[in-house]
């Protein structure tokens, strides 16, 4: 979630404003966490299936394992809070993307699109 910091102070040659910082923290984290939630959304089936066999990825020393993973195919979550989950940061990291530049947004577009063809493959 730094990248975006570091590659705004290597374009820039220095520190951005604050206020630019702040949002763009807030939206790499939303979107960080809005393209993991796309994936659970996408993956749901196959995931379930995989969780019912018993075959589901146990977690490892990284860090998508420290809480819990798949947690809509484990039952934690339903399919309707997930979506919820998915939505409202993706919301979150699309405006914040758009207020920091349009081209962002697109951007961030882009790799839901890309996530959600990766999951499908």
């Amino acid at each position: 979630m730094c990248t975006p910091v570091f590659a705004a102070i290597l374009w820039l040659g220095a520190l951005p404003a604050p206020a630019v910082v702040v949002i763009g923290l807030i939206t790499s984290f939303a979107g960080y966490t809005a393209v993991y939630a796309l994936n659970d959304v996408v993956d749901y089936r196959v995931d379930r299936e995989k969780a019912a066999a018993g075959v589901l990825g146990a977690a490892g020393g990284d860090i998508d394992g420290v809480i819990v993973r798949h947690p809509m195919a484990q039952g934690l979550l339903s399919f309707r809070e997930g979506m919820a989950w998915a939505l409202f940061w993706s919301a979150v990291a699309l405006i914040g993307a758009f207020v920091l530049n349009p081209v962002c947004a697109a951007i961030f577009l882009g790799a839901g699109a890309f996530e959600a063809l990766y999951c499908w493959l």
